[in-house]
C-alpha cells in the first residue's frame, strides 16, 4: 500500500498517547488505519448488487446529493459514478 495522507477528524499521534498499553501489533493497526486507511480483511468474492433506494431518499434526494457533494469536495469518499462495476 502506498502510504499517503487521509482526511480524517483524528489525530493519529495525539490517539497513539491513549493506546499505550494496547498490544503493540493492534496499536500499529489502529494507527495506520487512520493514517493510511483500514483494511476491510474481506474474504469472498467480489460482486456488484443492487439495492432500491428508501422512499426518504427519494423524496429527499437534494439533502442527499449535497451531502454525497461535500464529502467528495473533503476528499472522504469518490464518486458519484453514473455506472456499477
Amino acid at each position: 500500500m502506498n502510504p499517503q495522507i487521509l482526511p480524517t477528524p483524528v489525530i493519529a499521534t495525539e490517539l497513539s498517547h491513549y493506546l499505550v498499553g494496547y498490544e503493540h501489533m493492534l496499536r500499529k493497526k489502529i494507527i495506520n488505519g487512520f493514517t493510511q486507511g483500514f483494511k476491510l480483511d474481506f474474504v469472498g468474492e467480489r460482486k456488484s448488487s443492487f439495492a432500491p433506494n428508501f422512499l426518504s431518499a427519494r423524496e429527499f434526494s437534494g439533502v442527499i446529493d449535497s451531502k454525497v457533494a461535500s464529502e467528495v469536495a473533503l476528499g472522504r469518499i469518490a464518486g458519484p459514478f453514473d455506472t456499477v462495476s
